[in-house]
């Protein structure tokens, strides 16, 4: 067992009823960990932003002012809006 795994285990004693909530960026090592140890995960709002802006392109390749709303529109309401990641989902699916 690893330092950050034996504090992890401390603060689950300590904390029995405590609900557990990872925050990382996308790398998979990073979600396998969080999966053992928390009972929800999140992608933190910096990696999100660059997910999107990558979005962004590929939705309005020929329109950077299109591509700029886009993004600074999900991007408020990503850090704003109580379920936008959810809508902004929606964005992706097929007509």
């Amino acid at each position: 067992m690893g330092k950050l795994d034996e504090e992890i285990a401390k603060l689950k004693r300590l904390y029995p009823q405590a609900t557990y909530v990872g925050v990382a960026d996308g790398a998979k090592e990073n979600w396998r960990y969080l999966t053992e140890h928390t009972s929800a995960q999140i992608l933190n709002f910096y990696h999100a932003s660059e997910y999107l802006a990558g979005a962004a392109e590929a939705l309005f390749p020929d329109s950077k002012a299109r591509r700029k709303l886009w993004l600074e529109d999900r991007l408020h309401n990503l850090k704003h809006t109580f379920g936008a990641a959810r809508k902004i989902l929606t964005d992706f699916q097929p007509l």
